[in-house]
């Protein structure tokens, strides 16, 4: 199980900072209807207009800002086949870094896309990965 680590304003801040060149700000929407039918106000951020669709884009841009001189020159690799693969291959492209996405065996059409515009390695041991020297981006590390 992963540790948390204590997260402040000021760290939010600066993560907003870092991002933002990359990221769009994406709207807060409300809806009279859904207030209505469960009773509370409810507001919906609405991250599927973020680049990839998905808020892991904002994740993906501060972890990557993060990296030393070192980790940069190595390169990253991440472990999905879906919103956090996108999420790792564009900020990695963006900022000019090596990242392997290795995927699943079956990769929907839609996700592959940006994810192979990267690279893609269908079939990897982790261990291989980890003695090129790459950075592994666990989920949990883009939340």
């Amino acid at each position: 199980m992963p540790t948390l680590l204590p997260v402040t304003l000021a760290d939010v801040r600066a993560a907003r900072k870092r991002i933002a060149p990359y990221v769009h700000r994406t709207p807060v929407l409300t809806s009279r209807l859904i207030d209505e039918l469960v009773g509370a106000r409810v507001f919906f951020k609405c991250e599927n207009f973020q680049r990839t669709g998905a808020f892991k884009a904002r994740g993906a841009f501060s972890r990557l800002t993060l990296l030393t001189a070192e980790e940069r020159a190595r390169g990253v690799v991440a472990f999905s086949s879906g919103n956090h693969a996108q999420a790792v291959a564009l900020a990695a492209r963006e900022l000019g870094l090596r990242a392997t996405i290795v995927t699943e065996q079956e990769v929907p059409s839609d996700c592959l896309g940006l994810i192979s515009d990267i690279s893609q390695r269908k079939e990897a041991e982790f261990a291989a990965v980890q003695a090129e020297g790459l950075r592994v981006l666990a989920g949990h590390e883009l939340q």
